[in-house]
């Protein structure tokens, strides 16, 4: 009996072994899968400033969370598109099918948005774009549930600042010199249309290449006796090449210039500096805009850049704001996109952003404020100083230019 016993009292012992090493794992709670958010965007190429500033913008945005929304972690999964349009299809695809991403931030370039569409689209993969703007993208035939879009199109940008400008600042003739692709030509096709709607006239269009470093030979068929003014849409280095150029021809005495917001944004204004003295823009953002979510935002991004965040901080920080509300608001599951892409739709209602108030349309477009800026001097810098808000503009109230029934 005693020998039996010992047999016993061994495999007891033994069981109590395997317990101890199995029972923390079996009763731990086993760690929730991070929501993946693929950041679609150029951090090289002909915009790379945009790429890495947008970034640092969502990081803030994360870090503030602490790292995690609805339970669960943030994992962030980069990939440049080098703002091509055949190398951000090959990156969406790696998101969408390899990194099996639950929403995708990006693009910037128009060019690439409009490449993507049909793929995003067919794969059902919840995108919110906060740069590219092109007036294609939210219209009725190209318009998808799975893609939204946090900044103004070029028609509620372009048309509204065409009709300001002949109708407040009596403009009559004017320049239009725009990057030649997709964006460039939306944009000053819409201000076009919006001026001369109004009873202006284009006396002269200019399109330099993407990326141009010589703008001279476009400048110099600029009659400063045959306008009373130029409008630009250029972007990144291009509009600092542009504006220094202007100011050398001696233009700037001459011919005021006006532009999208992110050709002037304050960012670039820094480095064009007293060459951009005077200029006009239009944008859905200012750092100066005094409402109590953009004065948290610029104490944000001031605190963490030194400097002043421009539209390419704010419109990733409201897409961060819907994808992390339509998370909560789901309680963390994802895995229907049809839900998730209402989620982001309701959470975009009335939605209290550094941007002022933003909805969207039928089409998934937002309907957001926007800002007439001047560029001037204060304090030895020159910086961008909202002269007037407009009230939103629905991109159906001025698409009719171009979609002729």
């Amino acid at each position: 009996m005693a020998g039996k016993r010992s047999v016993w009292q061994a495999i007891a012992l033994s069981a109590l072994v395997v317990l101890a090493v199995v029972a923390p794992a079996a009763f731990t709670t086993a760690q929730p899968p991070p929501v993946k958010i693929g950041l679609l965007l150029p951090y090289t190429g002909v915009f790379a400033l945009y790429g890495p500033a947008m970034t640092t913008s969502i990081e803030l945005y994360v870090k503030q969370l602490g790292d995690q929304v609805a339970g669960r972690p943030i994992q962030l999964i980069r990939e440049d598109t080098e703002a091509k349009p055949d190398v951000g299809l090959t990156k969406v695809r790696k998101l969408v099918e390899r990194d099996r991403v639950n929403f995708i931030i990006g693009p910037v370039s128009s060019a690439v948005a409009l490449a993507i569409r049909d793929y995003v689209h067919a794969q059902k993969a919840p995108m919110i774009v906060p740069i590219a703007f092109t007036k294609e993208l939210t219209a009725p035939e190209k318009a998808s549930p799975y893609i939204f879009r946090v900044i103004d199109t070029t028609d509620q940008n372009g048309y509204t600042f065409g009709q300001w400008a002949f109708k407040k600042k009596g403009l009559k003739r004017i320049a239009l010199i725009g990057s030649n692709f997709v964006a460039g030509r939306d944009g000053t096709g819409a201000f076009k249309a919006g001026f001369e709607d109004a009873g202006g006239k284009v006396v002269t269009e200019l399109y330099p290449s993407l990326g141009a470093q010589d703008f001279v030979p476009f400048l110099s068929r600029i009659d400063p006796a045959q306008v009373d003014a130029a409008y630009m849409v250029v972007f990144a280095g291009d509009a600092v090449r542009l504006v220094k150029q202007w100011e050398e021809l001696g233009l700037k005495e001459k011919v005021p210039l006006l532009g999208y917001g992110t050709s002037l944004d304050d960012n670039l204004l820094e480095v064009m500096g007293k060459s951009a003295e005077g200029a006009l823009s239009i944008s859905p953002y200012s750092y100066a805009v005094d409402i109590a979510e953009n004065r948290e935002f610029v104490k944000l991004i001031r605190g963490k850049t030194g400097t002043d965040p421009v539209i390419f901080h704010a419109t990733p920080w409201v897409a961060m704001q819907l994808v992390t509300k339509a998370v909560r608001d789901l309680k963390g599951e994802l895995s229907d996109p049809e839900r998730v892409v209402r989620a982001l739709k309701s959470a975009g209602e009335d939605l209290a952003t550094p941007m002022g108030r933003i909805r969207f349309d039928r089409y998934n477009q937002i309907i957001p404020p926007l800002y007439i800026r001047q560029a001037k001097v204060i304090d030895g810098k020159v910086r961008n100083v909202v002269i007037e808000e407009l009230p939103p503009v629905p991109q159906e109230a001025v698409w009719g230019w171009w979609r002729k029934k």
